[in-house]
């Protein structure tokens, strides 16, 4: 595109001046507690002390000498910033990590325990939000010491704003539900929303849909697995069960019945959701090798699995499946089988209008009619929806089923204007189009 150039000449304006402090600190003995911290602050002319931020790691039980030899420790950040005499954001975050023995945090992840973090606005959007992990990205305790089972949980805490609005289905649950074909009902296991058939986890985009409740969010898992392994004769199971719980309030969330139409749910736009599920998978078989080829023969397979899901007030629904599969001598006798349940008429989205109710634009830096914006910023904007990619999203029929329909959005142009008359300081408002 060709840019007319205005004719004004920007002059920089040195007025913000930072200090940072670093230094490492520890008690004694030194293996109880040390840590690498620093502090920075950072002034202007115009609002002073507009921004103080502390960071380090933490060392627990071990010496300056053993770091990342094991042990428990932590990775904090906690910021304090002034926008506006009257706009300030409190934000920070830590992330542990655990490798002490039978007891660790997830080992393909450097045994990360979990990633929490927080942010408070006041003068701004007045939001706030505690996240110690997410539906999609829970945390992770294991303990394992042998001949014991292996048992394994996860879990999330969510409190505040940019909460998800709904609730995943394990992948380890539907590989044992999602059957259609053998199922004797008809409920929203045959299709749910947050877990695609192929697998893969919900998108970016999709996420991002989902988060916008506030209120509470919190779930956990529980795992058990044993492994036997005497000459020919190999055995595995494993046992699973867990929990979510949604207590949101969402202004913007929509029902559809079939026959009644679109509503608003629940009692003042707060609506509860919660989900429990349990499973079972095991397998007995022989391995041997014999003329210089292996052989596995399997014995027997079972899988079993049971999971229950409702919603209220307004309107109180509850669901359930439980599912069996088995196989005997690799197969030469199998059969899978699941039992349905409904009660009353699920809250679905309505998606009659597959745009409703979704804002396109997620953000944009300058805000629209933000003051003081400097010559020097560089504008950006990001989208819940994704721009120049195909994204597929469900419309609903007139039988109240739906369909997925392929879109493609195309950014036309972004453009930031400065208002017409620039004050003294070279400063101007922004105004979006």
């Amino acid at each position: 595109n060709d840019v007319t150039p205005t004719g004004a000449e920007p002059t920089p304006a040195f007025d913000n001046y930072g200090l940072k402090i670093a230094g490492a600190l520890g008690t004694m003995p030194e293996h109880m507690l040390n840590m690498d911290l620093s502090i920075y602050g950072e002034f202007s002319s115009q609002l002073g002390l507009n921004m103080l931020s502390l960071s380090g790691d933490v060392y627990h039980l071990t010496s300056i000498n053993d770091r990342g030899e094991g042990g428990f420790w932590s990775s904090t950040f906690f910021q304090w910033e002034k926008q506006g005499e009257k706009h300030h954001v409190y934000s920070g975050g830590m992330a542990l990590h655990l490798d002490m023995f039978a007891l660790t945090g997830d080992p393909k992840n450097n045994y990360k325990v979990i990633d929490a973090e927080f942010y408070a606005e006041s003068g701004g959007l007045n939001k706030w939000f505690f996240h110690a992990g997410d539906p999609d990205n829970r945390g992770t305790l294991e303990f394992n010491l042998l001949p014991l089972p292996k048992i394994s949980t996860t879990g999330y805490f969510m409190a505040g704003h940019d909460l998800p609005s709904d609730l995943p289905i394990p992948q380890r649950v539907m590989d044992i539900l999602d059957d259609p074909s053998t199922s004797d009902g008809d409920n929203s296991f045959d299709n749910p929303a947050p877990v695609s058939k192929n697998g893969e986890e919900r998108s970016d985009w999709d996420k991002q849909l989902s988060q916008s409740a506030k209120g509470l969010a919190f779930g956990a898992t529980l795992d058990a697995s044993a492994e036997i392994d005497a000459f020919l004769l190999y055995g595995r199971l494993s046992a699973f069960c867990g929990f979510d719980i949604n207590i949101t309030q969402d202004p913007k969330r929509t029902c559809y019945i079939p026959g009644e139409g679109d509503f608003a749910p629940g009692y003042n736009d707060w609506y509860a959701r919660g989900q429990v599920y349990a499973g079972l998978e095991g397998a007995l078989g022989i391995e041997f090798r014999f003329c210089k080829k292996d052989y596995d023969i399997r014995l027997l397979e079972l899988a079993a699995a049971i999971m229950a899901g409702g919603g209220g007030p307004n309107p109180v629904w509850v669901e359930g499946r439980a599912g069996v599969y088995y196989s005997v001598l690799n197969g030469l006798f199998e059969g899978h089988k699941q039992f349905d349940i409904t009660i009353g008429d699920k809250c679905v989205p309505a998606y009659t209008d597959p745009f409703s109710g979704i804002d396109i634009v997620y953000e944009t830096y300058p805000t629209d009619g933000q003051m003081s914006v400097s010559p020097f910023v560089n504008p950006t904007a990001s989208f819940i929806l994704p721009i120049n990619e195909s994204f597929t999203l469900p419309v609903m029929e007139d039988d109240g089923s739906t369909t997925d329909m392929s879109f493609k959005l195309n950014l036309d142009e972004f453009l930031v204007e400065g208002a017409k008359d620039i004050g003294s300081d070279g400063l101007s408002g922004a105004h979006l189009i």
